[in-house]
């Protein structure tokens, strides 16, 4: 796949996220709403645009948390790590990473 194909890729499947985080608010779907920040947020990640990235990935933490859903907040954490590296904040990345872990060990314990 080319960089022009898989940047392509990438923005159908931002576009995807749009519509489904639209969809989620109209159906006041909170968990589907979180996720598709953060799918959404994801996408610019991968797509280098940091700064439409950031916010989305933000609310979609945010919102994961207040509705308790504890995996949802696990995405956006990592996602926000590595936009910390790109931005050449160690320390918020290990923040952001080490808040992770405890999530993934909680959710991925048999």
């Amino acid at each position: 796949m080319e960089v022009t194909d898989a940047r392509m890729l990438r923005e159908v499947q931002a576009w995807n996220a749009t519509q489904v985080l639209t969809i989620a608010r109209g159906l006041c779907e909170r968990a589907l709403e979180a996720n598709a920040l953060s799918n959404l947020g994801s996408g610019w990640l991968a797509l280098g645009e940091h700064a439409r990235a950031q916010p989305l990935l933000e609310e979609g933490l945010q919102l994961a948390h207040t509705i308790g859903v504890r995996h949802g907040e696990f995405g956006p954490l990592i996602n926000l790590s590595q936009l910390a590296l790109h931005q050449g904040d160690g320390a918020l990345a290990h923040a952001h990473a080490q808040a992770a872990l405890p999530i993934a060990a909680a959710v991925h314990d048999p």
